[in-house]
Protein backbone atom coordinates (compact mmCIF):
# COMPACT_ATOMS: atom_id res chain seq x y z
CA UNK A 1 0.00 0.00 0.00
CA UNK A 2 2.85 2.36 0.86
CA UNK A 3 4.44 1.89 -2.58
CA UNK A 4 1.11 2.56 -4.31
CA UNK A 5 0.62 5.78 -2.32
CA UNK A 6 4.14 7.00 -3.08
CA UNK A 7 3.94 6.28 -6.82
CA UNK A 8 3.47 9.12 -9.31
CA UNK A 9 2.03 6.78 -11.92
CA UNK A 10 -1.04 4.60 -12.08
CA UNK A 11 -1.16 1.72 -9.62
CA UNK A 12 -3.50 -1.03 -8.61
CA UNK A 13 -3.75 -3.27 -5.60
CA UNK A 14 -4.22 -7.00 -6.03
CA UNK A 15 -6.31 -8.37 -3.19
CA UNK A 16 -5.98 -11.98 -2.15
CA UNK A 17 -5.99 -14.41 0.69
CA UNK A 18 -2.28 -15.18 0.81
CA UNK A 19 -0.18 -13.96 3.71
CA UNK A 20 2.22 -11.08 3.06
CA UNK A 21 5.82 -12.12 2.46
CA UNK A 22 8.66 -11.03 4.69
CA UNK A 23 11.77 -9.48 3.18
CA UNK A 24 15.11 -10.94 4.25
CA UNK A 25 17.02 -7.83 3.17
CA UNK A 26 15.13 -5.49 5.52
CA UNK A 27 15.53 -1.74 5.92
CA UNK A 28 14.88 1.13 3.54
CA UNK A 29 16.36 0.80 0.08
CA UNK A 30 16.32 2.37 -3.37
CA UNK A 31 16.08 -1.14 -4.81
CA UNK A 32 13.13 -2.19 -6.94
CA UNK A 33 13.71 -5.79 -5.81
CA UNK A 34 12.79 -7.28 -2.45
CA UNK A 35 14.77 -10.35 -1.43
CA UNK A 36 12.47 -12.98 0.07
CA UNK A 37 15.01 -15.80 0.36
CA UNK A 38 18.79 -15.94 0.36
CA UNK A 39 20.52 -18.04 -2.27
CA UNK A 40 23.76 -18.09 -4.25
CA UNK A 41 23.32 -20.12 -7.46
CA UNK A 42 20.08 -19.04 -9.16
CA UNK A 43 17.67 -16.13 -8.64
CA UNK A 44 13.92 -16.27 -9.23
CA UNK A 45 12.23 -12.90 -9.82
CA UNK A 46 8.46 -12.43 -9.71
CA UNK A 47 5.78 -10.16 -8.34
CA UNK A 48 2.96 -10.77 -5.93
CA UNK A 49 2.46 -13.42 -3.28
CA UNK A 50 1.00 -16.18 -5.49
CA UNK A 51 4.07 -16.77 -7.65
CA UNK A 52 6.41 -15.80 -4.84
CA UNK A 53 4.99 -18.70 -2.80
CA UNK A 54 5.54 -21.03 -5.77
CA UNK A 55 9.09 -19.70 -6.19
CA UNK A 56 9.79 -20.31 -2.50
CA UNK A 57 8.42 -23.84 -2.91
CA UNK A 58 10.70 -24.43 -5.90
CA UNK A 59 13.66 -23.11 -3.88
CA UNK A 60 12.82 -25.62 -1.12
CA UNK A 61 12.68 -28.48 -3.64
CA UNK A 62 15.97 -27.47 -5.24
CA UNK A 63 17.75 -26.99 -1.91
CA UNK A 64 17.32 -30.75 -1.34
CA UNK A 65 19.41 -31.23 -4.49
CA UNK A 66 22.10 -28.79 -3.38
CA UNK A 67 20.97 -25.87 -5.57
CA UNK A 68 20.87 -22.58 -3.67
CA UNK A 69 18.00 -20.43 -4.99
CA UNK A 70 17.32 -16.80 -4.06
CA UNK A 71 13.79 -15.44 -4.45
CA UNK A 72 13.05 -11.80 -5.25
CA UNK A 73 9.81 -9.93 -5.80
CA UNK A 74 9.56 -6.82 -7.96
CA UNK A 75 6.23 -5.09 -7.31
CA UNK A 76 6.54 -2.40 -9.98
CA UNK A 77 5.96 -4.21 -13.27
CA UNK A 78 6.85 -1.32 -15.56
CA UNK A 79 9.90 -0.09 -13.65
CA UNK A 80 13.39 -0.78 -14.92
CA UNK A 81 15.90 -2.38 -12.58
CA UNK A 82 18.18 -0.08 -10.65
CA UNK A 83 21.94 -0.37 -11.19
CA UNK A 84 22.31 -1.97 -7.74
CA UNK A 85 19.63 -4.54 -8.63
CA UNK A 86 21.39 -5.41 -11.89
CA UNK A 87 24.72 -5.77 -10.05
CA UNK A 88 23.13 -8.03 -7.43
CA UNK A 89 21.54 -10.27 -10.07
CA UNK A 90 24.75 -10.41 -12.10
CA UNK A 91 26.24 -12.53 -9.29
CA UNK A 92 23.99 -15.50 -10.10
CA UNK A 93 24.65 -18.13 -12.78
CA UNK A 94 21.01 -17.89 -13.89
CA UNK A 95 18.07 -15.56 -13.29
CA UNK A 96 14.54 -16.76 -14.06
CA UNK A 97 11.56 -14.43 -14.36
CA UNK A 98 8.12 -15.74 -13.41
CA UNK A 99 5.12 -13.80 -14.71
CA UNK A 100 1.41 -14.57 -14.29
CA UNK A 101 0.02 -11.47 -15.97
CA UNK A 102 -0.59 -10.52 -19.58
CA UNK A 103 1.42 -9.80 -21.53
CA UNK A 104 4.10 -11.76 -19.70
CA UNK A 105 7.00 -9.60 -20.82
CA UNK A 106 7.65 -6.90 -18.22
CA UNK A 107 10.12 -8.63 -15.89
CA UNK A 108 11.81 -10.55 -18.71
CA UNK A 109 12.26 -7.35 -20.73
CA UNK A 110 13.73 -5.34 -17.85
CA UNK A 111 16.00 -8.16 -16.66
CA UNK A 112 17.29 -8.97 -20.13
CA UNK A 113 18.02 -5.29 -20.74
CA UNK A 114 19.77 -4.81 -17.38
CA UNK A 115 21.85 -7.99 -17.68
CA UNK A 116 22.67 -7.75 -21.40
CA UNK A 117 26.34 -7.02 -20.68
CA UNK A 118 26.66 -9.92 -18.23
CA UNK A 119 27.52 -12.81 -20.56
CA UNK A 120 27.94 -15.26 -17.63
CA UNK A 121 24.32 -14.86 -16.53
CA UNK A 122 21.68 -16.99 -18.24
CA UNK A 123 18.26 -15.34 -18.22
CA UNK A 124 15.30 -17.71 -18.30
CA UNK A 125 11.60 -17.04 -18.33
CA UNK A 126 8.32 -18.72 -17.50
CA UNK A 127 5.08 -16.90 -18.18
CA UNK A 128 1.58 -17.15 -19.57
CA UNK A 129 1.31 -17.43 -23.34
CA UNK A 130 -2.05 -16.86 -24.96
CA UNK A 131 -5.31 -16.96 -23.07
CA UNK A 132 -4.85 -18.03 -19.42
CA UNK A 133 -6.39 -21.36 -18.49
CA UNK A 134 -9.48 -21.50 -16.32
CA UNK A 135 -9.69 -23.55 -13.14
CA UNK A 136 -8.52 -23.77 -9.57
CA UNK A 137 -5.26 -21.88 -8.85
CA UNK A 138 -3.15 -25.04 -8.50
CA UNK A 139 -4.50 -26.42 -11.79
CA UNK A 140 -3.91 -23.17 -13.65
CA UNK A 141 -0.39 -22.76 -12.27
CA UNK A 142 0.49 -26.35 -13.22
CA UNK A 143 -1.03 -25.91 -16.72
CA UNK A 144 1.15 -22.84 -17.38
CA UNK A 145 4.28 -24.33 -15.78
CA UNK A 146 4.19 -21.84 -12.91
CA UNK A 147 3.86 -24.27 -9.99
CA UNK A 148 6.84 -25.09 -7.74
CA UNK A 149 7.58 -28.43 -9.45
CA UNK A 150 7.56 -26.90 -12.95
CA UNK A 151 9.69 -23.94 -11.85
CA UNK A 152 12.26 -26.31 -10.35
CA UNK A 153 12.48 -28.14 -13.72
CA UNK A 154 13.22 -24.84 -15.50
CA UNK A 155 15.93 -24.03 -12.95
CA UNK A 156 17.50 -27.50 -13.30
CA UNK A 157 17.62 -27.11 -17.09
CA UNK A 158 19.26 -23.66 -16.86
CA UNK A 159 21.63 -24.58 -14.07
CA UNK A 160 22.89 -27.70 -15.84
Amino acid sequence: MAEALSSDGPTYLRMGTLSPLESVSGGASTSSLHKRREGSDVALVTSGPLLAQEALGAADLLSKEGVSVAVFTKPELGAALTDSDAQALAGYTAVVTLENFMPALAHRHHLSEALSGESEVTVGHRGIDGVPANGQPAEVLRHHGLDAASISIVVRELNG
